[in-house]
Order: C-alpha cells, then structure tokens, then sequence
C-alpha cells in the first residue's frame, strides 16, 4: 500500500502536512506545518498513523520536534 493510500484510511489530518521526504531506503519523513518532522519506518500501517495523531493532538506533548518510529516496537521523541 503506497503512503497516499495510508494517510487516506488513517485519522491523520493531511492539510497540516507541509511536505514529504522520500529516502532511497524505502521510507519517508512527513513535515507538518508546525516543523514537526514525523520520521517513518519503511513498513507503514494505519495503526502508526492513528498513533502519530493521537500524539500531535496532545497537549502534554504540544513542544514535540520529532517523532521517529523508525525502530521497531519504540517511539523515540526529540523536544
């Protein structure tokens, strides 16, 4: 399933996106308009997603610059 496809079927809300990186690796990087840079793994699934929503619209993490989902089963977070 290809990233367009994804985001479609996810709750993530594609007009906060500024752009997308795409690396040789097979995996992107999506950057929001607020500069919050959303690091992908090169398996990409709703769930994740839903996740990386769920955490933007949290106020607890309102200050966030980086979500990398990168390594499997960890979420590493850069303030």
């Amino acid at each position: 399933m290809i990233l367009k496809e994804i985001l479609d079927k996810s709750n993530f809300d594609t007009s906060k996106i500024e752009n997308f990186y795409y690396f040789k690796s097979n995996r992107w990087d999506i950057k929001t308009k607020k500069g919050l840079i959303i690091r992908l793994p090169s398996e990409i699934n709703i769930n994740l997603l839903n996740k990386a929503t769920q955490i933007i619209e949290d106020e607890n993490f309102k200050n966030l610059k980086t979500l990398d989902f990168r390594q499997t089963d960890q979420l590493i977070i850069y303030e």
